[in-house]
């Protein structure tokens, strides 16, 4: 027998041996967080019921949720199993894509030369002394223009008759190298458009450009619906070598199309006028995308299946662009450093040379590179997980309600929220924030850890959990926000220790002092919201002049563009995995020494 939930509003049919979050995964329903990949250890996936009846509290709820949540009928969604039907609402959701495409992209400056090519014909029409066929017609006008048409998709051929007669012999080819892949009447050389994708892991942002003047056109960006599955990287994995490999590729093309469509119904561009999407992501996105099971990529010794740059039909992947369009993928660098750092690093000309410039690009994982007068370093950290929010009490995504920073006054924190909304959680940004606040204050040892004696009684949960960020009455949920004792003496510590330890490694490799460096870009969301005097606070950044940081956007992004919008700069993106030294961090000598003295704030 099923069993009907409603979660905003929708209806879906539920088996009753289907957890909450199992029934909507089944039905493609992509709107629930959960980090852990359903374990009910992350507590991301809360639910309120607010009709019918569930089973009792699991024993992960009642060690994750509070009693005043169960009483109030908050749930875990991996835990809960529905026993009548059910109405309930999502209420742990923290969408952070509108920030992604909020950030800068400055693309003057790139000269403007697609691998996609629309051309204007005027073929002679056939006589009793010119009987060619009409594609050798069509060949012939391409040579005399100076292009090379080698092929043509077989799927024109039985229209192409018609077509040439009715448009009267003037139409307009579409080539993607040397391929005819469509033929259209009359002139339409103005309507020629790619689409360019950064798959983030946690969030898909893409960007609709004109491919005839390099015009952004729009941009817009969602949850990336694989986060249902897990929210860091080798949950991923692990879904996907368990089993779930075809669902994880559904759920990214579903945010793709999903994108796509916002994108076209904004701007009034045609599917079928979009004739290349560039894809970039890390090595287990550009896996997944691909049907590609990522399982060697997240285990020693690290290896990615393919570091190839592909171009695959677009109806291969059930990307909906033009029928014979291409997504092009460009290289891999190693397991954990992927197309994703290609874009940022090709955004930031570190292949072109400077002086000392260090990246940093902390999403789900922390990629950094260093260019060091042409010469590249690279190398990954697992420090993202803290900063998107994972294993934080009250963590989350940067969004509507999440602080992102804060002072104390008075004996409380004074929180502010972004969009100014009431509190809902703690973004990465607001971690570091507080942690500043606190050791300015003399609130913590130098390992991190809280000096409880020291807290106020007014900063301290009454259960004693941790302290308190914001009361009941500046809250979304009407419960008090709680950064816990080992948020901050924990997680944040090796967060900030395992980027730091990454970026002095990439010094030590290029024989270069701290005080060397010339330039330190922050990449992404993260860089965009952070404090840079509350970072060097805690020793996440260096203490260098402030005027040689800032925040570049989503670079990844713009070399995604970049490369959709020029040859040459994919030609560039091609060549860059040669000329990058990636280092495993994991295995370098004096790693766990290096680590382990940075393990203070």
């Amino acid at each position: 027998m099923l069993i009907q939930i409603e979660p905003e509003g929708k209806k879906v049919a539920c088996h009753p041996d289907l957890s909450i979050l199992e029934a909507l995964q089944k039905k493609d329903f992509d709107i629930i967080a959960t980090i852990c990949g359903g374990e009910g250890t992350c507590g991301k996936c809360k639910v309120r019921i607010i009709s019918g009846t569930v089973s009792e509290p699991a024993e992960q709820e009642l060690q994750t949720l509070s009693a005043a949540e169960i009483d109030n009928n908050i749930r875990l969604a991996c835990q809960a199993f529905p026993r009548e039907s059910l109405s309930l609402n999502i209420i742990a959701s923290s969408s952070s894509a509108q920030y992604k495409t909020s950030l800068s992209m400055e693309l003057s400056g790139i000269a403007v030369k697609p691998n996609v090519k629309k051309v204007f014909l005027q073929p002679q029409p056939p006589s009793l002394a010119d009987q060619r066929a009409d594609v050798e017609r069509i060949f012939e006008e391409l040579h005399n223009k100076g292009i090379v048409a080698s092929d043509i998709a077989a799927r024109l051929l039985p229209c192409l008759p018609q077509l040439l007669r009715q448009a009267d012999w003037e139409i307009t080819t579409t080539l993607i190298d040397e391929r005819i892949i469509a033929i259209e009447g009359g002139d339409t050389t103005g309507d020629n458009y790619g689409i360019a994708f950064d798959l983030g892991t946690t969030t898909v942002a893409a960007y609709l450009v004109d491919l005839n003047n390099g015009e952004l056109l729009g941009q817009s960006a969602i949850t990336n619906g694989q986060s249902s599955f897990g929210e860091d990287v080798m949950t991923r994995i692990d879904r996907a070598h368990g089993g779930d490999l075809g669902k994880l590729q559904k759920a990214a093309i579903r945010s793709m199309n999903f994108l796509l469509d916002r994108l076209t119904d904004e701007t009034g561009v045609q599917p079928e006028n979009i004739y290349e999407a560039v894809v970039v992501g890390n090595t287990c996105m550009h896996h997944l995308l691909l049907g590609i099971d990522p399982y060697t990529a997240g285990i020693a010794p690290f290896t990615p299946a393919i570091n190839i740059s592909p171009d695959i039909p677009a109806t291969l992947l059930g990307l909906e662009i033009a029928p014979e369009g291409t997504v092009h993928l460009p290289p891999v660098i190693s397991g954990f450093v992927g197309a994703d750092t290609v874009g940022d690093v090709l955004a930031l000309d570190f292949d072109i040379k400077q002086q000392p410039h260090l990246m940093i690009d902390i999403g789900t994982n922390a990629e950094m590179a260093l260019s060091v007068k042409g010469e590249i370093l690279a190398c990954s950290a697992a420090a993202g997980p803290a900063f998107e929010g994972a294993r934080i009490n009250c963590g989350m995504r940067a969004a509507p309600g999440a602080i992102d920073r804060a002072v104390i006054k008075n004996n409380t924190f004074q929180c502010h929220t972004i969009d100014n909304k009431p509190a809902r959680g703690i973004a990465g940004s607001g971690l570091v924030s507080v942690a500043a606040a606190l050791k300015r204050e003399g609130r913590m040892n130098r390992r991190g850890a809280l000096k409880q004696k020291n807290i106020p009684a007014e900063m301290l949960d009454k259960e004693n959990r941790g302290i308190i960020l914001a009361p009941a009455d500046r809250t979304k949920s009407g419960e008090p926000l709680i950064l816990t004792w080992r948020d901050i003496g924990e997680e944040l510590v090796i967060a900030k220790a395992a980027i730091r330890t990454g970026v002095e490694i990439l010094l030590k490799e290029a024989g270069l002092d701290l005080q060397d460096l010339e330039r330190i870009s922050i990449a992404g969301a993260f860089g965009n919201f952070l404090n840079i005097d509350d970072a060097m606070e805690i020793g996440l950044l260096p203490d260098i002049a402030r005027e040689k940081i800032s925040g570049v956007g989503n670079a990844a992004g713009k070399g995604a563009v970049q490369i959709l919008l020029s040859i040459d700069e994919r030609q560039r993106a091609r060549r860059l995995p040669k000329n990058i030294r990636y280092i495993e961090l994991s295995g370098y000598p004096g790693f766990n020494r290096l680590f382990s003295g940075n393990m203070k704030l």
